[in-house]
């Protein structure tokens, strides 16, 4: 009886990710972490500022320039229903409407990417994103 409490203890547990929109469970990651990532792949951010987060509803943001082209990337806290709710949103849609204008949005995990598709670089950065586990 135990190790049915258990496994359906333990299900329930997962059920956030399971329909959250987040493919993977990088949430104990940072977005230095990330930034870091894509300095490991040969994408160099040569500048790196903060972005207004909140206004998308994210935890943390910031802008990259790579190669002299901006990506923005930002964290999101999938225990935060507002913050979960946005991001699965922005999962199923593909996009992100910011004041009424429609972005182009990759969603990895708990982090959000906008920018990639027209970035000069953007087979390598879209696959350095995706990649971040």
């Amino acid at each position: 009886m135990k190790m049915a409490t258990l496994v359906v203890t333990l299900l329930i547990g997962l059920i956030p990710y399971f329909f959250s929109g987040c493919q993977k469970d990088n949430s104990h990651k940072s977005l230095p972490d990330l930034i870091k990532h894509f300095d490991n792949n040969g994408l160099k951010a040569e500048v790196i500022q903060p972005c207004l987060a909140k206004a998308i509803k994210a935890q943390e943001g910031c802008q990259l320039t790579i190669n002299k082209a901006n990506i923005e990337i930002y964290r999101y806290n999938i225990k935060d229903p507002e913050q979960l709710a946005k991001l699965k949103q922005i999962y199923k849609d593909g996009y992100i409407d910011i004041f009424s204008i429609k972005f182009e949005a990759k969603v990895n995990g708990c982090f959000l990417m906008l920018h990639g598709n027209s970035h000069p670089d953007n087979v390598k950065v879209i696959e350095v994103f995706e990649s971040f586990e």
